[in-house]
């Protein structure tokens, strides 16, 4: 696991990529929770963070780094990155099983879901009005596991990706600099493994030629 803070660089065509965090879960220094409760199974193993959520009274189980200083001044243009490896799913019989991205700001938190037949969606919730909105949602004929997702962020606007395809896009309703959390998830009675966590700043090369 490396936290850049000097920056590593990397060049690729016609992009610098400069990465912010490349967390591959050989270590826990950033204090990712590792825990067995009633609630959830969470811990480290082989290089693959585990998420085991247990707790059929909630919804979901998130987990998010104790150390968070990746997520503060963030540049202009850069990218969320995970790779998400669904074990199990639930075997309720009304199976909603979905896993991905939540980013927390003060008042509002922004989901980046993917369910395992296929569905993605982005949502946005007011904390303080306890108002959910759909942003937009794509029906896909299946998603391969394990899931690759990327969230593309330019200034307000977002563009979201499951295994390098375009699931669609939107705009954050305040411009910030900074997430107060980015907490990976799965829902109730569901396993995943996550191979990474990477945030990368991306900026343009101009082609002189």
């Amino acid at each position: 696991m490396t936290l850049s803070l000097g920056f590593l660089l990397i060049q690729c065509g016609d992009e610098k990529d400069t990465l912010i965090l490349d967390e591959n879960f050989n270590e826990n220094k950033l204090g990712w929770p590792e825990e067995f409760t009633e609630a959830h199974k969470v811990f480290i193993e082989n290089g693959y963070y585990n998420i085991n959520s247990i707790d059929t009274a909630r919804y979901r189980s998130s987990v998010y780094s104790l150390k968070n200083q990746y997520l503060l001044d963030l540049p202009e243009e850069y990218v969320i990155s995970t790779s998400i490896d669904l074990k199990k799913r639930s075997n309720k019989e009304r199976d909603i099983t979905n896993f991905g991205i939540l980013l927390n700001s003060s008042s509002l938190e922004y989901e980046f879901t993917v369910y395992w037949h296929g569905l993605t969606m982005a949502t946005e919730y007011g904390i303080n009005t306890d108002v959910r909105k759909t942003i937009f949602e794509k029906h896909n004929k299946e998603i391969d596991s394990p899931t690759k997702i990327e969230i593309r962020i330019k200034g307000r606007d977002f563009k979201f990706f499951a295994n390098n395809k375009l699931q669609g896009s939107g705009r954050f309703r305040s411009k910030t600099k900074h997430w107060e959390n980015l907490r990976l998830y799965t829902t109730t009675g569901s396993s995943v493994a996550i191979d990474y966590l990477r945030i990368s700043d991306i900026r343009t090369i101009h082609n002189t030629k």
